[in-house]
C-alpha cells in the first residue's frame, strides 16, 4: 500500500491530501464549463463538488489495480487549492499508472500544473514501483501539455486514441 509522504513541496506548491476545508477552492474551478468541457463530467454544482470532494478524501492510497489517489495542489505559503491531481494504479503486475489533472484557469500559463504533475507522478512512481505511465488527450488538446515534455509520453494527434466526443460517467 502506498500513501505519499505528505506534504510534498515544490518551490511554489504544496501537494497534499484533500480536506473538507477545500470545498470552496475546488468549487471555484470544478464549476466552470470551460474547465470541464472535455472532462468526464460536466460543470458541477456546489453539492456535486462536495460529493466529489468526499470521494477524493477517501482516495488516499494506492495498493491494488484500479486504486485511485487524489492529490490537492495548493499554492505554497498557505494559498488556495488551485489544482486537482489524480493518480491511477492501472496494473501492479505491469507497473503501469496514469495521471490526470485539472487546474484553476486563473493560475494557468505559469507552469504550475507541470510542476505538480512531475512531482506527484515522480513520487507515486518511485513509491508504487510503476515504471510507465499513460496520458491521454482529447480532440480538444491542440498540442501536448508542457508536462509531457521530457517524459516518456509520446505525442500523437488527439484523434489517435480518442473518440470525437468526451466520455461521460466517470465519478472521480
Amino acid at each position: 500500500m502506498f500513501a505519499p509522504p505528505y506534504p510534498i513541496t515544490t518551490p511554489r506548491l504544496v501537494l497534499r491530501p484533500f480536506t473538507e476545508a477545500d470545498l470552496d477552492d475546488l468549487y471555484a474551478f470544478h464549476s466552470l464549463p470551460e474547465v470541464t468541457r472535455y472532462l468526464y463530467w460536466d460543470a458541477r454544482t456546489r453539492e456535486e463538488t462536495k460529493a466529489a470532494l468526499d470521494r477524493k478524501i477517501a482516495c488516499a492510497s494506492l495498493g491494488e489495480d484500479g486504486d485511485v489517489l487524489s492529490v490537492a495542489a495548493a499554492l505554497a505559503g498557505g494559498g488556495p487549492v488551485i489544482g486537482d491531481l489524480t493518480l491511477f494504479l492501472r496494473s501492479r503486475e505491469h507497473r503501469q499508472g496514469e495521471i490526470g489533472f485539472v487546474f484553476n484557469p486563473a493560475y494557468q500559463g505559469r507552469g504550475l500544473a507541470t510542476e505538480a504533475a512531475r512531482e506527484s507522478s515522480g513520487s507515486g512512481s518511485r513509491a508504487s514501483g510503476c515504471t510507465g505511465s499513460t496520458a491521454t488527450a482529447t480532440r480538444a488538446t491542440p498540442r501536448p501539455p508542457a508536462s509531457w515534455s521530457g517524459s516518456a509520453c509520446a505525442w500523437r494527434p488527439a484523434w489517435w486514441r480518442t473518440s470525437s466526443s468526451p466520455a461521460r460517467g466517470a465519478t472521480n
